[in-house]
């Protein structure tokens, strides 16, 4: 189970609130929600976990989603279908990798 459902999950017993709750004020259906936070599917995207952190007050610091800028939807729609493909590892290593890729366009230094 990954570090971020964890977080979420100790988030929601700490505050007292439900799942049905938290997937009411992000937008998804409470049984996706459910399936979600027992780690049945991988099917939500960076916006649905980024406003669950929102909701709940936990920092991105302390979870392990890495600070992506803004894309346009349709772009954003590709990386969570690529992220949502891969395991959280693999999708770490992906982000890094792109913005490594990135700074070598624009010809700065790898970090």
């Amino acid at each position: 189970m990954s570090d971020i459902i964890l977080q979420i999950k100790e988030a929601l017993d700490k505050r007292g609130v439900s799942q049905s709750w938290l997937a009411e004020r992000v937008g998804i259906g409470q049984k996706t929600m459910n399936n979600w936070l027992a780690g049945r599917t991988q099917k939500v995207g960076y916006e649905v976990i980024k406003k669950a952190q929102d909701v709940l007050g936990i920092s991105e610091e302390s979870g392990s989603i890495l600070k992506i800028k803004e894309l346009p939807p349709s772009k954003q729609i590709a990386v969570d279908i690529i992220v949502n493909a891969m395991s959280e590892d693999e999708a770490l290593d992906f982000v890094l990798n792109q913005r490594e890729q990135a700074k070598k366009k624009a010809g700065q230094p790898p970090a």
